[in-house]
Parts: structure tokens; sequence; C-alpha cells
């Protein structure tokens, strides 16, 4: 059961990680507030160690169970 918890957790990451890239660009190209892309890029740094933490549990349940 944590194999799926865990697909739904990296699907909300993952688009939760384009979101804040989307704005991390748009806010980069814009030259407006340089605080707000700071919080953003720091959101976004944050959000893809979670993602990548998430994926590493799930690569290793699907081995343990034979789906890799």
């Amino acid at each position: 059961m944590r194999y799926e918890e865990l697909c739904a957790q990296l699907e909300t990451l993952q688009a939760k990680r384009a979101e804040l890239e989307g704005q991390v660009t748009t806010l980069a190209q814009s030259g407006g507030d340089v605080a707000k892309l700071e919080a953003t890029a720091s959101k976004l740094a944050q959000v893809s160690e979670e993602a990548d933490a998430a994926e590493m549990e799930w690569l290793e349940l699907a081995e343990l169970a034979g789906d890799l």
C-alpha cells in the first residue's frame, strides 16, 4: 500500500515542481520581484528534494516487488 501512496505523492510533487519551475522562469524573465523569485526558487528546491526522496523510495519498493 505504501507503493500506491508513493505513486500518488510523486504525481502531486511532480505537478508542483512543474508549476514552480514555470513560476521561477516567469519571475526570472520579468526581472521583477527578486525576493519572490528567491522564495519560489527555494520552494522549488524543497519540492525537488521531496520528489527525489519519494522517487528513490518508490524505486526501492518497485525493485522489491519485482516491478523493475
